[in-house]
């Protein structure tokens, strides 16, 4: 079975049948789990005590797309916050 690399995952926490903060946990388990960016309507304290410390970035929404842009360039060269 062939598996798909990926550079980095964008997430919404408001995801329809998952939280975001559940599924970057089962992202993060995968063997060569790719960076996430996390967006996000919440406040910065609310994503906090949701467990969003696994995201390389998180952006509060709204955010301009050159923001999301730059924030996925950043984590897939390996900068980080």
């Amino acid at each position: 079975m062939e598996r798909t690399v990926f550079d980095a995952v964008l997430l919404d926490l408001n995801l329809p049948g998952i939280h975001g903060c559940r599924l970057l946990r089962r992202i993060q388990c995968l063997e060569n789990a790719p960076p996430a960016v996390i967006l996000s309507g919440a406040d910065q304290n609310a994503m906090v005590r949701a467990g969003v410390n696994g995201a390389r970035v998180v952006l509060q929404k709204p955010t301009r797309p050159s923001e999301v842009a730059e924030a996925l360039s950043r984590v897939i060269s390996g900068g980080g916050r």
